[in-house]
């Protein structure tokens, strides 16, 4: 029994110590897969941390490469921007500024708004608007120009550089017949310039014509105006209303390199004056001056003109230009004068003695007012008609060799053709004053003016 029971005993402790075994065996690759993954896990933690960090530094790349292409796009959209351009009346002005600024002599100059708006109806309004220039109007419409008090004489004008012929009794051209549509710019050279011909003493007046070429696209502009004298008719057979219409027109063609300007210009200007002309101051028996005569007219100017420009360029290269242009201007103007002449103060009665006169007002030594008795007034009436025409053909060409050497050959003819009719007429109260004197027998001065008494 014993014997039995220490086997028993033995087997149990066996059957322990292997199920011990097994379970240390066991234990062990447990332990060694522990470390193992403990191992693997740390190595992982190690890989991911390096890649973290180059996750983060291309994170960092790929900001900045977006800020700096954000900061390129935003440069570049501002450089990009169009020009910003000023147009209207603050735009001539700029213009205008700009030509006397990079000019290499003293001039004036009046620029164009956009095409065909240059300021006024004709070149002498244009002008008149610069300092230094005096414009004299004749007829009621601005004419002729005086450059720094010298008269019109002592000027030239040229168009696209090409001296002017001109309609009027002397050298002074009449500026009148240039209609300002046609015109871009106009420059006023003060001083002398070698590269003018034609120069004036006084100054040289240079009208440029609108080049086709120099425009973006095609372009066209028309004026309509209507005119009208709030006097009326004052000779029968006149107008108290006109009209003015201008239009131009600018158009390219191949690609930019033939380009063409048509203008046209139909006018009719009517002007109606009250003229009233004293002349000479005797002085009385008390030494006071007072009128010796007045000339009193109604005045009905009608002018009516016909002009037309045409304008051929072709610029085949950035070194060769060529420019045509042809100019025809046609105007006719009537004018009626009817009125009479006063002899007053220089007048003599049949006897030879002064006319009797009675002052009234006296101030600073001038009779204002006074009354004339036995006035023989003497009746006038001018009729005066002008037809001219002007023809101007101008050849511009440039070429370019290279940067230092450049040539300029330019052909022009400028022709004008004038015709006139003065007729004058006088009429009297009698011959040697043999009929009736006149209704306006007394008459009243009032400062340097006459009117008939009611």
């Amino acid at each position: 029994m014993i014997q039995l029971k220490r086997n028993v005993l033995a087997m149990a402790l066996a059957s322990s110590l292997g199920v011990v075994a097994f379970g240390a065996a066991h234990a062990a690759p447990a332990s060694s897969g522990q470390a193992r993954n403990v191992q693997d896990g740390s190595a992982a933690q190690a890989t991911a941390e390096p890649a973290q960090t180059a996750t983060n530094a291309d994170t960092d790349t790929t900001s900045k490469a977006a800020a700096r292409k954000k900061t390129q796009d935003e440069a570049k959209k501002a450089k990009e921007l169009g020009v910003v351009a000023v147009t209207g009346y603050a735009s001539s002005l700029q213009n205008s500024t700009a030509i006397q600024r990079y000019s290499n002599n003293i001039v004036e100059a009046v620029s164009a708004e956009q095409i065909g708006k240059l300021p006024g109806v004709s070149i002498a309004d244009a002008l008149g608007r610069l300092p230094g220039l005096a414009v004299q109007t004749l007829d009621g419409r601005p004419q002729v120009v005086s450059i720094h008090g010298f008269g019109p004489d002592f000027s030239t004008a040229l168009v696209d550089g090409q001296e002017q012929v001109s309609t009027g009794n002397s050298r002074g051209v009449q500026f009148d017949q240039y209609p300002a549509s046609w015109f871009d710019n106009v420059i006023v050279h003060i001083t002398p310039n070698a590269d003018l011909i034609g120069q004036g003493l006084a100054g040289t007046v240079n009208m440029r014509t609108i080049r086709p070429l120099e425009h973006d696209h095609a372009y066209g502009a028309a004026n309509v105006s209507y005119n009208w004298n709030q006097l009326s008719e004052l000779s029968p057979g006149g107008s108290n209303t006109g009209q003015d219409i201008n239009g131009i027109f600018v158009d390219q063609f191949a690609h930019h390199t033939f380009g063409i300007t048509l203008g046209v210009d139909l006018q009719s200007v009517p002007t109606q004056i009250q003229h009233q002309a004293p002349w000479g101051y005797p002085t009385d028996s008390a030494g006071d001056l007072y009128i010796g005569g007045s000339k009193n007219y109604g005045i009905t100017d009608n002018l009516n003109r016909t002009a037309l420009l045409t304008t051929f360029q072709w610029q085949p290269n950035k070194d060769f230009d060529s420019t045509l242009i042809l100019t025809y201007d046609n105007f006719r103007e009537s004018q009626q004068n009817r009125g009479m002449e006063f002899p007053l103060g220089y007048g003599a009665q049949a006897s030879g003695a002064p006319l009797p006169f009675t002052p009234g007002s006296v101030s600073n030594g001038f009779v204002n007012t006074g009354t004339f008795g036995d006035v023989y007034p003497v009746i006038r009436n001018d009729f005066n008609w002008t037809h001219a025409k002007v023809y101007n053909i101008n050849w511009r060409n440039k070429i370019r060799f290279n940067e230092d050497w450049s040539a300029s050959v330019d052909a022009g003819y400028s022709r004008a053709n004038r015709h006139d009719i003065l007729l004058e007429s006088y009429s009297e109260y009698g011959y040697n004053r043999s009929g009736p004197t006149s209704n306006a027998r007394r008459v009243r001065l009032v400062v340097a003016s006459i009117e008939p008494l009611p």
